[in-house]
């Protein structure tokens, strides 16, 4: 009995575990924060005016990815594996970050009319460009500087103080915007976006030293930071691609109901979110000595990620007959919403396992191509079931190419597996017959 009570204190006092629960306590207050600016900026900016904001938020989260073109997941990689080279390539995710900005936010701005509706505020998209690239990527930044560093605690923290941003803005548009101004909320986001993100870039800086800005010594590896980003992207694309096509192909009512559906669906994301930042930088470690040494650590994932996915599915049926009670009456059919997509989080937990896998074992390349391959269905799916069915074949192209998803990285990381098997009993044969 002793023995299972020394094992057990043992297994919580690891690292792992108190890590996942810094970023899960964050995140559960990082719920409640984000359902009281959800719920705020809903009531406030009613479905239309929300599915506006909405359908411009999810088209510049598909540029997200590009800007620093993985300029961060290099410096996460880096560091990871070797503290020392922190402050240079701190100073290169800074700098290229800041170019692509600056290239992207024009040429945007100079495409509204072509990429939204014609009457589509230009001055509430530069205030979502700047608050989504601008904040959102120093926001991300100082994250991957406090996981490469293992300050989990701080990287919680991070998290915490931008949704508060978040909520403190929404908080400012119930006082003194109660007419449900969109461009009004897209200042009042901006701001609450970038100011929080400051402070955290001036923490990193505090803490860990200003930035080194040699390109030379501490080069950006697009090319690899390419296939970083290309991925994100795809993942983007999955998750947000369905809200800027409901504008544009359906309505901007449509896009309000479905993406206040969704709004429930991401809070179950924070959980996922959580733990896989915990485990990132250890998935990086573990590949580091080849799949197989990832593929046993994720499989100790496993578990939890089933029973997580399980829970889930029920919370959101539950949750699904009240949410006209919460949200307002205009955005009833959201209940569908939930219960078409209840199985999201079970299928994404197990995805992020064996994507994760991939690229901690130098596989990275692969991934993408798949996420890629992901995002073309789902664009495909949505260009065809849109017009036909509204916000419901939206949620059928998610889960079509979500599933997708998750059987082929699977399938790909038994294949490298098995290689891996093959190649290591290759060599060992060869060993006993240079032996003999």
């Amino acid at each position: 009995m002793e023995k299972i009570i020394s094992k057990i204190k043992g297994i919580l006092g690891g690292s792992l575990v108190k890590d996942s629960m810094w970023m899960l306590s964050s995140q559960i207050l990082g719920i409640f924060i984000q359902g009281a600016y959800f719920i705020i900026l809903a009531r406030v900016l009613g479905a239309e005016a929300y599915g506006i904001f909405v359908g411009i938020a999810a088209f510049v989260k598909l540029l997200f990815p590009f800007v620093g073109c993985g300029s961060s997941d290099i410096f996460v990689k880096n560091v990871a594996r070797d503290s020392k080279v922190f402050r240079g390539y701190w100073g290169t995710a800074l700098l290229t970050s800041l170019i692509f900005i600056l290239g992207i936010v024009p040429i945007v701005l100079g495409l509204v009319k072509v990429i939204f509706t014609p009457d589509t505020p230009l001055l509430l998209v530069l205030f979502i460009l700047l608050a989504d690239l601008l904040g959102g990527k120093m926001s991300i930044l100082a994250s991957g500087a406090f996981l490469a560093c293992d300050q989990v605690k701080l990287n919680a923290q991070n998290r915490l103080l931008y949704g508060v941003g978040k909520l403190i803005a929404a908080i400012a548009l119930l006082v003194f915007f109660e007419d449900g101004n969109v461009v009004a909320w897209g200042g009042l986001y901006c701001l609450g976006s970038i100011l929080p993100a400051t402070v955290s870039l001036l923490t990193v800086n505090r803490l860990f030293g200003n930035p080194v800005f040699n390109l030379k010594k501490y080069p950006p590896e697009f090319a690899e930071g390419f296939f970083f980003a290309i991925a994100q992207s795809a993942e983007t694309v999955n998750g947000q691609i369905d809200r800027t096509m409901l504008v544009t192909l359906a309505t901007a009512d449509a896009a309000g109901i479905y993406a206040a559906g969704y709004r429930f669906i991401d809070v179950g994301y924070i959980v996922i979110i959580a733990v896989m930042s915990a485990t990132y930088t250890r998935f990086l470690r573990h590949g580091a000595a080849g799949i197989k040494v990832g593929l046993q650590f994720a499989s100790k994932l496993i578990p939890v990620a089933v029973g997580y996915g399980i829970i889930s599915a029920i919370a959101l049926l539950s949750i699904a007959p009240f949410t006209a009670n919460i949200l307002g009456a205009e955005y009833a059919q959201s209940a569908d919403v939930l219960r078409w997509l209840a199985p999201i989080h079970l299928i994404a937990t197990l995805q992020f396992i064996a994507a994760d896998t991939l690229t901690g074992a130098g596989f990275h390349k692969a991934r993408s191509v798949l996420q890629v391959t992901a995002a073309c269905i789902n664009f495909g799916a949505n260009l065809y079931l849109i017009p036909r069915f509204s916000w419901y074949g939206a949620a059928w192209a998610t889960l079509t190419s979500e599933t997708f998803k998750l059987v082929t990285l699977w399938l790909l990381v038994l294949f490298y597996s098995k290689q891996a098997n093959n190649q290591e009993q290759l060599a060992n044969t060869r060993t006993n017959l240079e032996t003999d």
